[in-house]
């Protein structure tokens, strides 16, 4: 798989910075376009801003916002 398919980045919502860097390096190194971010709350509010991308990576267990708030709202 390469990222040549994909029109937009891959969003990451993870509160776990191991796993946060580890996706976004593997897909990276893939040629895969990412915004990551650690806290779901901010990453809701850059979707609603306009932020644009192709797929979601989500944490389901996360602070403030699960990450099935996040999908939903998203």
């Amino acid at each position: 798989m390469t990222g040549e398919n994909l029109e937009g980045p891959v969003l990451i919502v993870d509160d776990e910075p191991e796993w946060l860097q580890t996706l976004e390096t593997r897909l990276n190194e893939e040629g895969i376009l990412t915004i990551t971010y650690s806290d779901s709350a901010r990453a809701i509010d850059e979707v609603r801003g306009g932020l644009m991308y192709n797929v979601a990576l989500v944490d389901l267990c996360m602070p403030r916002y699960s990450g099935h708030d996040v999908i939903r709202i998203l």
